[in-house]
């Protein structure tokens, strides 16, 4: 949590800095961000059809504010036992819930399931692996570097969003980012990724 600590006061001087002038487009200080519009839903809550959490724009500066790591999203808000949905009226568990990152035009879905078993080494170590969503090619199942753990969660979605040239090493050529689900899991629980193109429609009169 330290690493974030700096970056964050940093941009805090910043903005302190840059009230009443204006916004300078080519400064790249003004780009170090990823605006989402995020919501919470599950058909099993007795909100739905409604959402848990109605969607709302999330400004998330890249290892500033409202960002945090990779690692700490997935321990705070996927493997924490205790996590509960933040709607009071919601009894359902957070593992039945989608979140959804909606941006330019797509939406990254973020789903939970429980395994039947766990391997026992794996029980405090986190994994993760992924699955092409048009070959069905599955990586090797591999440990959660400290790298990865500490990337930041903002960055991650953008890569999601706007990266479409990496590939992973094998047969699958398709994009890693756009076309793979990602996998996470920690004991019996896993945290899935998809990004998936979206309709936008418009509310005529």
């Amino acid at each position: 949590e330290c690493m974030i600590e700096a970056p964050h006061r940093i941009q805090n001087r910043f903005e302190q800095n840059m009230k009443g002038k204006d916004l300078d487009c080519l400064d790249f200080y003004n780009h170090q961000k990823l605006v989402v519009l995020f919501s919470s839903l599950s058909v099993k809550s007795f909100n739905h059809p409604h959402p848990c959490i109605s969607p709302w724009s999330l400004n998330m500066q890249f290892y500033g504010k409202n960002d945090l790591t990779l690692g700490l999203f997935l321990r705070d808000y996927c493997y924490l036992s205790t996590y509960q949905c933040p709607e009071q009226s919601c009894k359902t568990d957070i593992v039945d819930h989608e979140r959804r990152f909606v941006h330019a035009g797509q939406c990254v879905n973020l789903t939970m399931s429980k395994l039947s078993s766990v391997v026992d080494c794996l029980t405090n170590t986190p994994i993760m692996w992924s699955v092409c969503n048009k070959c069905l090619f599955m990586s090797d199942i591999c440990i959660v570097s400290k790298e990865t753990w500490n990337y930041s969660f903002a960055k991650f979605l953008e890569l999601k969003f706007y990266e479409k040239s990496l590939c992973i090493r094998g047969p699958c050529t398709h994009p890693f980012h756009r076309c793979h689900t990602n996998f996470f899991a920690l004991g019996n629980v896993v945290a899935c990724f998809t990004r998936a193109d979206i309709q936008i429609t418009e509310v005529c009169p």
